[in-house]
């Protein structure tokens, strides 16, 4: 069963194009790279645009959990942590 990653995020002003750079990667180069992700979504609030909500799928919650722990381990995601003004938001969902 896919599952559906959504991710909110809140940058801080200073690194909203590094962020939007990250996310822009994110959607041209994970799916169909044989990770296991078939599609990612970018949405920023048009009323606040340091607030963002990522949507990726995925094959299963594992796949995206092997992903997670290798951006982890590499550093990626403390890094884009560090870019956030509180702590981003991580849930799976399913399609009904």
């Amino acid at each position: 069963m896919s599952a559906i990653l959504v991710i909110n995020f809140h940058v801080k002003p200073e690194h909203l194009d590094t962020l939007i750079g990250i996310l822009e990667g994110a959607k041209r180069d994970l799916p169909g790279n044989g990770e296991g992700c078939s599609a990612v979504r970018v949405l920023q609030d048009v009323h606040d645009p340091l607030r963002f909500k990522l949507m990726e799928t995925w094959d299963s919650v594992e796949c995206h959990q092997v992903h997670f722990e290798a951006i982890n381990a590499s550093g990626d995601w403390p890094n884009i942590v560090a870019m956030m003004q509180t702590e981003p938001k991580r849930e799976y969902y399913k399609d009904i």
